[in-house]
This record gives C-alpha cells, sequence and structure tokens, in this order.
C-alpha cells in the first residue's frame, strides 16, 4: 500500500516527466497529444494544489486546473521573451516545477 501512496502523491512529476520523454524521443501524436495536455494543465497545479490539504476533491481539481494553466502561460510567457521557446523546453519547466512541488510537499509532511 505505500507504494501505491507514494506513486500517486509522486504522479504529478511522473505525468510531467513521461511527457517530456515522449515529446522528446517522438512517440506517435495520439499518446503525445494526451501526454502534454495532462502535463501542462493538469500536473503542476495538482502538485501545489495537495499542499493545502482541502478535503473537497471537486475543489481540488479545478485549482488544480486553473493553477496549471496559469503557470503554463506563465511559462510560455517568460520563455518567449528570452526567445527560446519550444515545447521541449516548456514542458522541461513544468516537470521541474511540478518536482519541486512535490518534493516541498514530501518535506513539509
Amino acid at each position: 500500500m505505500r507504494v501505491m501512496a507514494g506513486v500517486r502523491r509522486d504522479l504529478p512529476a511522473l505525468v510531467a516527466w513521461a511527457a517530456v520523454a515522449v515529446v522528446a524521443l517522438q512517440f506517435p501524436t495520439p499518446v503525445r497529444a494526451v501526454l502534454v495536455v495532462a502535463a501542462s494543465a493538469w500536473a503542476p497545479g495538482a502538485a501545489l494544489a495537495w499542499l493545502l490539504e482541502s478535503a473537497d476533491r471537486v475543489e481540488r481539481a479545478v485549482l488544480s486546473v486553473a493553477l496549471s494553466l496559469g503557470i503554463a502561460t506563465l511559462v510560455a510567457v517568460v520563455l518567449s521573451l528570452f526567445h527560446v521557446m519550444t515545447g521541449l523546453h516548456a514542458l522541461a519547466v513544468l516537470a521541474v516545477l511540478s518536482t519541486v512541488a512535490v518534493t516541498f510537499r514530501e518535506l513539509r509532511v
């Protein structure tokens, strides 16, 4: 049971890094599309929303999507300003942010 709890806790970072790997390795489009959408519209926000310890799953789900889309937009704008915007760079930054948030949550507990 501990393994499943650890995987569920680390799932946002795992999904984000899986999306980076799928894009870097040029997997087929359907697989790539699903993972990229999950990594950009769910992973960073889910990693941050789980820090709030909210009991309401609907509230956490809505907050996860809103935070993720905001963070993804901010990452895209910053990368565009520095003229280094590619999909792989943006996903890598989102994966790092998700990993930092998940790690911070584990350290806090």
